[in-house]
């Protein structure tokens, strides 16, 4: 008499190779989700950097864009420092672009009465879709 389904040591059979393979490609997939961040975030800023150069022409004005460690303040402070143990360079800690406003004149900070264009917050602040 043939029974229909599959038996006890069938499925732990099937089970334990299911286990196997998945323990093996969680770590190789973490690692692509990983790369594929900082991809995003490395074209992030180039996108925001040819959009500042952009909008510079389109203005016929000088537009720049800056680190900063807090985008959302009222008039945001470009950071070149250090601070909680990230370097300097660090611009995953986010950055603005804005438009200098005569009689501004220093393209390196943002200066009240300047027109903040774009806010990027910190790479780790972004929600997940």
């Amino acid at each position: 008499m043939h029974s229909r389904g599959f038996t006890l040591v069938e499925l732990l059979v099937v089970m334990t190779i299911s286990a196997i393979l998945i323990a093996a490609a969680v770590p190789a997939f973490q690692w692509t989700i990983a790369r594929n961040r900082i991809s995003d975030a490395t074209n992030q800023l180039l996108s925001h950097l040819e959009y500042a150069r952009m909008e510079s022409s389109r203005r016929n004005a000088t537009v720049s864009i800056c680190r900063t460690l807090d985008a959302n303040l009222a008039t945001p402070v470009c950071s070149s420092a250090s601070s909680a143990g990230a370097d300097g360079n660090d611009w995953a800690a986010g950055w603005v672009v804005f438009e200098k406003i005569p009689p501004n004149v220093d393209p390196s900070i943002v200066e009240a009465g300047d027109r903040v264009i774009f806010r990027q917050p910190a790479m780790g602040a972004m929600a997940a879709p």
